[in-house]
């Protein structure tokens, strides 16, 4: 329920969407009735809305983290003691809100595509919206990329993630 690190907590980046990927990926190769209902609850209850915006100038943004640190914004008690809250990893409100992290775009797209397979593919095991909603939301989500978070895609997300690792060692020594 709670990371120090936001982003898992929060079901974003690397960490955080691997779990719901997984599941929806699964559904590819062994598609589930009950396992597909979930997955249509979890598009329209926590992504579609909520980990990417669904309405305003950040229309199809995905937010770094739907997890933060801001302990004025909630009571005394709510963060876990245990762990260190003071490390950059400890995003605040604001920078969990933020659309600029081009690594969490292709986890939610990923997840519109499976859809569209499944709703496409197995008539009637869809039933939230049509194929075609998945689709798009899946190209919007590519082209939210480009537009919100353009500067690690003009080099490809694996080379952008290199550059990125490289650089935050070349710091960290200097």
């Amino acid at each position: 329920m709670q990371d120090s690190r936001v982003w898992i907590a929060g079901l974003s980046d690397e960490a955080g969407a691997d779990s719901w990927l997984a599941a929806a990926m699964k559904e590819l190769g062994e598609p589930d009735k009950e396992e597909v209902g979930k997955l249509e609850q979890f598009v329209d209850g926590v992504l579609w809305g909520h980990l990417q915006y669904s309405d305003g100038p950040e229309k199809y943004g995905v937010r770094k983290s739907l997890f933060y640190y801001q302990p004025d914004k909630m009571p005394a008690d709510y963060y876990r003691n245990d762990l260190n809250w003071k490390s950059w990893t400890s995003w605040s409100q604001k920078a969990s809100e933020a659309v600029d992290r081009s690594f969490n775009y292709p986890h939610v797209a990923s997840a519109y595509w499976v859809m569209y397979r499944l709703a496409r593919n197995h008539p009637g095991l869809v039933t939230n919206h049509p194929w075609q909603w998945y689709l798009d939301h899946a190209y919007q989500t590519t082209m939210g990329m480009m537009k919100l978070a353009p500067y690690y895609t003009q080099f490809g997300q694996m080379e952008a993630m290199f550059l990125y690792r490289s650089s935050t060692i070349s710091s960290a020594k200097a």
